[in-house]
């Protein structure tokens, strides 16, 4: 894959792509831009994508039994910013020498019978329709009957919209290798010398693991981040060329229970500093800062209050208040409403609820996070478009559900007093909270932010619950500057 602008200049190329590029007779980058042969074959498909609008252009490099041709799909992405202001388009590549996606695979992704992914594989690695149902000595309309029920179950209406969920989803960035995270979509040029997302562990002082990302600039303002609950050290954005542009180490651990962390199902809030404690001793981190992401801001602010002498800084996202009382609930989103309150007065019926939310999970992650965004704001849904980013968070979505007891103790100290007070924690501390966040109001952080003499507070116009995502630049640079103005 690689995103592009209107004139085929090359924004972003994730490796798989790249590697392609070497030795192909039918594509090349030149000064910086991505030319097929014919050399006019790219604008003929952009061309139609930014001026008509239309989606899923494809165009096959090749003859069809060329075991080097290539088939190309090019689709528009929600406006964005590139060299010249314009909007960007996503050029998906499709190669006969390509491993194909496995058909188990795909039929646990997406939920498909083993016909219907075969038809996918088929389409996912350039073959029309015709073809496939050739290739499978099925007849086309079969094909065709077998494509309508792809359609509806991975939500999607258009072919090339399917060949986009393929290739946006967890199983395309496997395929390519055993570590999913490292191929997104990088920065053309960017080497780093500290690998994104290398899962670390860590065998704690009471014989449990902790399992933990160490990110970014190695040797940058170290700061940890806490998870929310539906979670896990995947959730932090992919991003990793900001933070060595910010000169940030991005330390993101598995609480007990999620990922690859042993579970500690006695445990509370405060017992949390003590692993951190641990984790800091580990790196080598006399000092640090703490970000905590929606219901990670009890066990962010948690760290202020017991490591109040390590804990330079408190970044707090979309921050979710202490329930105290059912007025403090109106505003938040339905399902999340009614969790907290099954959680602290009904907590026997709670596990019945826990089912029902991830059977669905369970059964199409991917599916999952489609109708999820689809209720989103565009703010929210636009870095979604990475695909990098969409399989971070379906991974951590299957993480922090994947673990029943763990997920229903973290909704109960949720639901409940944190165990500690917010006195003593004086030192800085940055809310960021969209003005649009459907799941959690922002009259309750704003509510939060009083009890801190250092507060500041940044209401983002338009955002929505993901802000984490679509402003991660902004919260970063800013986080930057409390840094270097307490050293």
């Amino acid at each position: 894959m690689a995103l592009v602008d209107s004139q085929g200049t090359v924004v972003h190329m994730n490796r798989a792509l790249l590697s392609m590029l070497r030795g192909n007779v039918f594509m090349r980058l030149q000064a910086g831009r991505l030319v097929l042969q014919p050399v006019d074959a790219l604008q003929q498909v952009l061309r139609p994508v930014f001026l008509d609008g239309q989606t899923g252009v494809p165009v096959r490099l090749g003859k069809v039994a060329d075991p080097r041709s290539v088939l190309v799909w090019v689709t528009r992405l929600a406006k964005g910013r590139s060299q010249v202001g314009e909007g960007l388009a996503m050029v998906m590549v499709a190669s006969r020498q390509q491993r194909a996606l496995t058909e188990e695979g795909l039929r646990s992704l997406f939920d498909l019978t083993q016909a219907e992914a075969r038809l996918v594989q088929h389409l996912s690695m350039g073959s029309s329709v015709e073809e496939a149902s050739a290739a499978q000595g099925i007849s086309v309309n079969t094909a065709k009957t077998q494509l309508k029920r792809v359609f509806s179950k991975m939500g999607v209406k258009r072919q090339s919209e399917l060949i986009q969920a393929v290739y946006s989803s967890p199983l395309w960035l496997s395929s390519q290798t055993n570590d999913v995270s490292v191929q997104g979509l990088a920065p053309l040029g960017v080497r780093y010398d500290n690998p994104a997302h290398t899962t670390h562990h860590l065998r704690l002082a009471d014989g449990r693991t902790l399992a933990f990302f160490d990110r970014g600039d190695p040797h940058g303002t170290p700061l940890i981040f806490m998870h929310g609950l539906v979670g896990g050290r995947h959730l932090a954005p992919p991003d990793e060329e900001v933070l060595c542009e910010q000169q940030i180490r991005l330390i993101v651990p598995d609480r007990p229970g999620y990922g690859e962390s042993d579970n500690w199902q006695e445990r509370s809030i405060a017992d949390w500093p003590k692993d951190v404690a641990q984790l800091a001793d580990h790196l080598d981190l006399q000092s640090f800062a703490v970000l905590g992401c929606w219901s990670g801001t009890s066990y962010a602010l948690a760290c202020a209050k017991f490591l109040k002498s390590r804990v330079s800084a408190v970044v707090l996202v979309g921050a979710l208040p202490p329930f105290e009382q059912l007025a403090d609930l109106p505003g938040h989103y339905a399902p999340m409403r009614s969790g907290l309150i099954v959680a602290r007065y009904m907590p026997k019926i709670l596990p019945l609820m826990h089912k029902t939310f991830t059977r669905g999970v369970r059964k199409n992650v991917h599916l999952y996070l489609t109708r999820a965004l689809s209720q989103a704001t565009e703010s929210d849904r636009q870095p979604f478009a990475n695909p990098c980013l969409r399989a971070d968070f379906a991974a951590a979505i299957l993480d922090s559900t994947s673990n029943g007891e763990n997920f229903l103790s973290e909704m109960r100290l949720a639901a409940n007093d944190w165990g500690f007070s917010l006195e003593g924690i004086d030192g800085p501390v940055a809310f960021w909270h969209g003005d649009a966040d459907q799941f959690i109001p922002i009259e309750g952080a704003k509510r939060l932010a009083k009890f801190f003499q250092q507060a500041q507070f940044h209401t983002v116009p338009g955002a929505g619950h993901y802000l984490i995502y679509s402003h991660w630049n902004a919260i970063l640079e800013n986080f930057r500057l409390i840094a270097a103005s307490h050293v």
